[in-house]
């Protein structure tokens, strides 16, 4: 496994990272059982690519499914997005269609990318840890230096970027948690802090009003939108934290663990030692968290509103701790405090939180 650190604009990045390639585009330029493969490989995401112009040959030769890819956003300071490689194909129509180019190269060698996140990585500190100059801007697509990559270990793991167990598995089982990957069967899951294959009921997701579940959602989808969201809420808290309004907030510490959270109860949805009925609850709990409008609604205050999440997970988790297993959840848990002790301090300040009425109808919510 390699690491391909790569340049990007805004257009480029819009036109085939963030957003899916059209399909039937790609299939008036790339073989059709090449494009299903793509498809098989990324599901959901659909078609995500960047490319080398023609001068790029030799690192062209030398990626490979598997490799990891961080691209950096001009002007940004920051490695910006994240994805893995699952296929390549020389195709200078294509290119040129997808991204016009002036000049005597044009974009020539494609290659196709899934487990497209969204990332925070500051450039200096990591191309320093790579073995190059703070100064290093990353002018142009390279093969990170193997020693001090396989010092790092993966970007995946040091980062705890989640990558889904189909992206491992359709690679070889490449190890992109290093030891940290847990077999669930045949299936090998491709992050140790955020299960791919979260088992989340989508009925009792409509239940709660996640009238955007599709009747038809399988766990990949719904593994996809759970890993989006953990990704938003990292990004939101960190925010949040270092804000004015963060730094000062009575409740700072508790509503930091918010994300480290989130992720427990998906971690647990998909574990065969907790029960069904605990799974049931769990969720519940997990589509609380997704909803912008609830009780004490994030989406007019802002992180606060995660009060009344933290409250109806600690809630679940007590349950989980008391109907099934208290080790389960401390070997699940990713977060810097002890996890029983912060279960009884959310449930202990409920009242006082969030007042006892809404104690009491979140408590109702997962009864």
């Amino acid at each position: 496994m390699s690491l391909l650190l790569v340049p990007a604009t805004r257009e480029n990045l819009e036109k085939s990272i963030e957003q899916s390639v059209d399909i039937e585009f790609a299939r008036n330029y790339l073989q059709e059982e090449f494009v299903e493969d793509l498809l098989r490989q990324s599901r959901s995401e659909g078609i995500r690519c960047w490319a080398l112009t023609k001068n790029r040959r030799k690192l062209y030769d030398d990626i490979a499914n598997g490799d990891e890819v961080l691209l950096t956003e001009g002007g940004t300071g920051l490695f910006t997005h994240y994805g893995v490689i699952i296929g390549k194909t020389q195709n200078v129509s294509f290119g040129k269609s997808l991204w016009p180019i002036s000049g005597e190269n044009p974009w020539e060698y494609i290659y196709f990318l899934a487990n497209i996140q969204k990332i925070c990585i500051d450039k200096k500190q990591l191309v320093v840890r790579l073995g190059y100059k703070e100064s290093y801007a990353v002018p142009g697509s390279i093969m990170a230096k193997n020693d001090n990559y396989e010092a790092i270990g993966t970007i995946s793991k040091e980062y705890k970027i989640p990558v889904f167990g189909y992206i491992a598995e359709n690679n070889n089982n490449k190890d992109f948690s290093a030891s940290n990957i847990q077999s669930s069967g045949a299936r090998r899951q491709g992050h140790a802090n955020f299960s791919e294959e979260v088992k989340t009921n989508y009925n009792s997701m409509k239940q709660i009003g996640r009238s955007d579940i599709k009747n038809n959602a399988n766990e990949d989808e719904i593994a996809s939108m759970n890993v989006d969201y953990l990704g938003q809420l990292n990004r939101q808290l960190d925010t949040w934290l270092n804000s004015s309004e963060g730094k000062n907030h009575e409740h700072r510490e508790l509503l930091a663990q918010a994300p480290d959270t989130f992720s427990l109860l998906c971690t647990l949805s998909n574990d065969n030692v907790v029960s069904e009925k605990s799974k049931s609850k769990l969720a519940k709990a997990i589509t609380y968290f997704h909803l912008k409008f609830d009780l004490i609604p994030e989406a007019f205050i802002g992180p606060p509103g995660y009060l009344d999440d933290l409250i109806i997970s600690a809630l679940t988790i007590r349950y989980v701790m008391d109907y099934d297993n208290k080790d389960v959840v401390r070997n699940s848990w990713e977060g810097n405090k002890d996890i029983t002790a912060l279960i009884a301090e959310i449930i202990e300040k409920a009242d006082d939180l969030v007042g006892p009425d809404i104690h009491k109808k979140l408590a109702n919510k997962i009864a």
